[in-house]
């Protein structure tokens, strides 16, 4: 960095980032005292190491402000929806546009949480020197002050699917372009398809169903009794192997299910449907993004227009993902019309894949079903939320099938009482039924499944929030330490969860960390079963029959919570506290209590304990 930057006779500001060293940094800090803000957790965390004080963007936004962002993403996401829009992307039926509207929010809310930071910043410091790096050129140059910038490397783009994470081992993984996955998938499924040619579409059987997504072996009773009710699956996984070890391969032929990939071979028809979608949705997005008057106007937040700095992210993604819909569009209506199918499950309807068969299957007045697959944060102030992020909710679908009436209660609140019957958790079905004490062991140690914060939460992106959460991991570890325990912590499978090996290397032999493992047989063996907020785990862990903390390491600033934390069968605590809260549940007889409690809220929670599978099969059977 040029000496020249320096000016003793005005106030700098410094805007520091991962971007850019620290040694470069020192270059331009100034004798009379520099304002220094740090914009991301690693920049945070190198100039505390280092102790220079400083501010962070998060100080510029209020929670107020933090909502409002929140609220924004979600319709700035649906841009899809704008009438001059909608038609030019619709293929066959389907508005291409929203169906990667999950992939498009990951990457928005990030943005819009730093474009608002600066525009408050710039309004602080009216009359300061600016240095930014060259990286937030695209934000500067949008508003009405003048910056001197730090030239910076620029980073290649790249988008939440563009690429597949492998965990080889838990300490090696590896990611590969998507492209590259999807060829290897199709190579794997020809050879599964020889070995399964014994599995033959049963002519006899009364119903076709199509599962979407889904994991033969999480459902495995829903594949084995699919036969003895009269039901031939058919499975269509186009994200999710089908087969990957002994296990489901084993599942998948003893039960006959097809396979939907049987109609992706080579097929000349397919390939020339596919090519001129492509070029014709090609040539329309490209007249689309001719008329930047359109985007100008409607990405805009608080008067202030953005449609500048994130066009060139944009256009690349919508390009990508257009094209992308071509060839699944046509793959899975080639598959609806081939299967005979009288009924569709889905367990969310914010996925690309499952967007694009919902739609295709009323277009083929099929029926469809959301199977619910996760315990989620059931209250009325979450349920933009839900519907939103999680897909959560029969937006799409004819009916949505509950663990239990809890959930159907929260359904009908939500207002989908027309469309809400409870079913029980298929998925639940072997862990209820494996239940006796012959198959709990208690291994002695603790675990902890964590999940990390996530760009696609705004309070996530907080730096205090991340800072609490690495805090609260090197806590469990000392406290381990201190109750002479093991500690195994088991991360979460998204791929882009934060690698926190480096976190807790330095912290003692008795931690493990680990991806891999199944999470069951981990809650099976352990004494105490820990998770950072909420889980499907916790609700795994209480049907096993273990003492359930969850720890706070996320301020969501909501007033209401879940039944789970207010039914007395699971602990919830801050990290200050924990320690006097394990300690009580191995030598008091609140372990006992809280496993008491917890088999009464898995009583209310879920219907049809063991039998869930028979009761979705015995509808789909009368549907």
């Amino acid at each position: 960095m040029e000496k020249v930057l320096k000016n003793p006779n005005s106030k700098t500001v410094i805007l520091f980032d991962s971007s850019y060293s620290f040694d470069t940094l020192k270059e331009m800090i100034e004798n009379n005292g520099s304002v220094i803000i740090s914009f991301d957790y690693s920049s945070h965390k190198i100039l505390s190491d280092h102790g220079i004080k400083h501010m962070i963007a998060d100080e510029f936004l209020s929670i107020t402000d933090l909502w409002n962002i929140w609220k924004k993403s979600f319709s700035l996401s649906q841009w899809y929806n704008n009438s001059e829009i909608a038609e030019i992307l619709e293929y066959k039926g389907i508005n291409t546009g929203k169906l990667f509207y999950i992939e498009f929010h990951y990457h928005l809310l990030p943005f819009l949480k730093k474009f608002m930071a600066i525009i408050f910043l710039c309004k602080k410091f009216h009359s300061s020197r600016i240095l930014a790096p060259s990286s937030l050129s695209d934000i500067f140059d949008l508003l009405d002050h003048d910056v001197e910038y730090i030239k910076v490397k620029q980073k290649s783009e790249s988008f939440l699917y563009d690429s597949v994470k492998f965990q080889i081992t838990d300490s090696l993984s590896i990611k590969i372009p998507k492209k590259s996955y999807l060829k290897l998938k199709n190579i794997s499924e020809q050879t599964i398809l020889k070995l399964l040619r014994n599995n033959r579409n049963n002519k006899n059987q009364r119903k076709h169903t199509l599962l979407i997504e889904f994991n033969p072996i999480k459902y495995q009773r829903l594949f084995e009794l699919s036969t003895k009710h009269g039901i031939q699956l058919i499975l269509f996984n186009r994200r999710r192997p089908y087969v990957w070890n002994k296990e489901s391969y084993s599942i998948i032929k003893n039960s006959n299910c097809l396979i939907g990939a049987y109609q992706n071979a080579k097929n000349k028809k397919i390939e020339k449907l596919i090519e001129s979608g492509k070029e014709l949705l090609d040539n329309k997005t490209n007249n689309l993004f001719e008329r930047e008057e359109i985007f100008n106007t409607f990405f805009s937040i608080n008067g202030h227009s953005f449609w500048k700095a994130i066009k060139p992210s944009f256009v690349k993604l919508c390009k990508k993902r257009v094209l992308d819909a071509v060839q699944e569009i046509e793959l899975a209506d080639e598959v609806i019309k081939n299967s005979d199918v009288s009924s569709i499950i889905v367990l969310s309807e914010n996925g690309f894949n499952e967007q694009v068969v919902l739609h295709l299957a009323k277009i083929h007045s099929i029926k469809t079903l959301l199977l619910q697959h996760g315990m989620y944060w059931e209250t009325m102030e979450n349920k933009e939320g839900n519907i939103f992020l999680g897909g959560d909710f029969p937006i799409l679908s004819n009916k949505i099938l509950t663990w239990g009436t809890q959930t159907e209660k929260y359904a009908k609140e939500c207002g989908f009482s027309k469309k809400t019957h409870v079913i029980g958790s298929p998925s639940h079905d072997i862990l209820f039924n494996d239940r006796s004490d012959t198959n709990l062991v208690n291994d002695g140690f603790i675990l902890l499944a964590t999940s990390s914060p996530q760009q696609n939460q705004v309070f996530d992106l907080s730096i205090d929030n991340l800072e609490i959460y690495e805090k609260t991991i090197k806590d469990v570890c000392k406290i381990a330490q201190n109750l002479s325990k093991q500690l195994i912590i088991k991360i979460h499978p998204f791929q882009e969860e934060r690698d926190i090996k480096k976190i807790v290397e330095d912290m003692g032999d008795h931690v493990t960390v680990t991806k891999n493992d199944n999470i069951i047989d981990l809650i099976k063996s352990c004494d105490t079963f820990l998770v950072n907020d909420l889980s499907t785990t916790m609700l795994d862990a209480l049907i096993i029959g273990k003492p359930v903390i969850s720890i706070q390491t996320k301020n969501r600033y909501m007033k209401e919570l879940p039944k789970i934390f207010t039914a007395g069968c699971c602990v919830k605590c801050n990290i200050s506290s924990l320690e006097k809260e394990i300690k009580e549940i191995l030598t008091t007889d609140k372990r006992t209590r809280m496993i008491k409690n917890g088999n009464k809220f898995v009583k209310e929670f879920i219907s049809n304990q063991g039998s869930s599978s028979k009761k979705l099969l015995e509808f789909l059977v009368k549907y």
